[in-house]
């Protein structure tokens, strides 16, 4: 897996471990953790020139701080002459090696893939919660794929992302950041949904273990229903980014997120979903112009893209609608907001909608001659697996669940 935006403060210590020969180690004694430091304050010290495409066309100086920098704008001797006199050239090469080691992908055959494959068949797929959409959608949200949930305002977009959090952790044992960009998540609302799928005993109860990358396990299974609600709630990490460059900042802090995890032996969770709710609003700010708008959006999709398929994370998007004329009969449409270039970067489209239906029927309490109901319905629109489908779907307690049917009033058949 390429992490060219990994931080060289993230490393592991493995990498500066044994850096320094036995010979130099006795005359300048340095632990693992002093040597990182020592040698990332001299890397961000340092700036490499690097020419960047503007009107003027000038060169700018940008400091070594991620793993991409050092690989691609500096050369073993540039390393040792920032890193004098900590390494020489054999430790720099040394350092080079074990960072590539680490950051860069080995060399797969077809046939390791396809084994690969088949041992994570079962783990594509991050079920919702929500019966009938799992079905629809063989499983689940896609795994190394973006999905989009999209729909008016109340549709109940942010309410399946939040089911989603609670099943992700009490029912896969997978951690979620919550990228809050309109800071309207409900923490009150997440906890009564972690509540609710508790009393009905939805969420699974069963002991779980989680395998550390240094072959450590540990046991991730809460004993009490107390403990299980609170570790459904400290697994999901919230960021507030508001604009599109804090956005794209976030998102890199996700993979330090990620990758830590995978190393770190606490009770905390892997991180397995990421949710963008909603990608609209930061998209809509601070853009001067279309075209501009446009490439931060396709930047921002690359991005999503990249970070499902090499983390193997499960990444929702929630985004609004917009309203078009038809060229046919000249009626209006819904369609997924922010444009064209938008549009075609998701792997899966939802579209949530709703419909309040007025029904001739009086109501006994207050006396009304109508009935005001509500009828929602969720159709993919998009998917290159599955093809256009329809589920119904109310909102309760527990979060979004399948709609139930009134029952069908039959009149008597009174015999002559």
């Amino acid at each position: 897996m390429a992490c060219a935006h990994r931080s060289l403060v993230r490393l592991p210590l493995d990498v500066y471990t044994g850096l320094i020969s036995e010979e130099r180690s006795h005359d300048t004694p340095c632990s693992p953790e002093e040597l990182r430091r020592q040698m990332c304050a001299k890397l961000k010290k340092f700036a490499s020139p690097h020419y960047k495409n503007n009107t003027r066309g000038n060169n700018y100086f940008e400091s070594v701080t991620t793993v991409g920098h050092l690989l691609t704008r500096t050369t073993p001797w540039t390393l040792l002459k920032i890193l004098d006199p900590l390494l020489t050239m054999e430790e720099v090469q040394l350092f080079l090696h074990r960072v590539a080691k680490v950051c860069c992908p080995p060399p797969q055959t077809a046939l390791e893939l396809l084994q690969q494959s088949q041992q994570h068949a079962n783990a594509k797929y991050l079920p919702t919660g929500w019966t009938a959409l799992d079905n629809c959608l063989r499983g689940g949200i896609r795994i190394g794929s973006l999905t989009e949930f999209c729909g008016r305002a109340g549709a109940g977009k942010t309410q399946l992302a939040m089911q989603l959090c609670v099943t992700a952790a009490a029912r896969c044992g997978q951690g979620t950041v919550y990228l809050d960009t309109e800071q309207k998540l409900s923490l009150t609302r997440l906890q009564e949904i972690v509540q609710h799928q508790h009393g009905n005993g939805q969420l699974r109860k069963r002991p779980r273990t989680h395998e550390y990358d240094d072959g450590t396990t540990t046991n991730m299974e809460p004993t009490t229903v107390a403990e299980q609600q609170q570790q459904v709630l400290d697994n999901v990490t919230v960021l507030s980014p508001t604009t599109m460059p804090d956005l794209m900042t976030a998102l890199l802090q996700i993979e330090e997120l990620v990758l830590d995890a995978q190393h770190d032996n606490s009770n905390k969770l892997p991180i397995g979903l990421v949710i963008v709710d909603s990608i609209a609003a930061p998209a809509k700010r601070g853009a001067e112009s279309a075209p501009e708008r446009a490439a931060a959006l396709f930047q921002c999709a690359q991005r999503l893209k990249q970070m499902a398929d090499q983390l193997q994370l499960a990444i929702l998007v929630v985004n609004q609608v917009a309203l078009e004329r038809s060229s046919f009969g000249g009626g209006v449409r819904v369609k997924a907001a922010l444009g064209t270039s938008w549009r075609h970067c998701v792997s899966t489209r939802i579209m949530m909608e709703q419909q309040q239906q007025l029904e001739a029927q009086p109501q006994q309490q207050s006396g009304s001659p109508f009935v005001r109901e509500t009828a929602r319905t969720a159709t993919i629109v998009k998917s290159n697996l599955v093809g256009l489908q329809s589920v119904k779907y109310q909102i309760v307690g527990a979060g979004v669940v399948d709609a139930v049917e009134p029952p069908v009033a039959r009149i008597p058949v009174v015999e002559p």
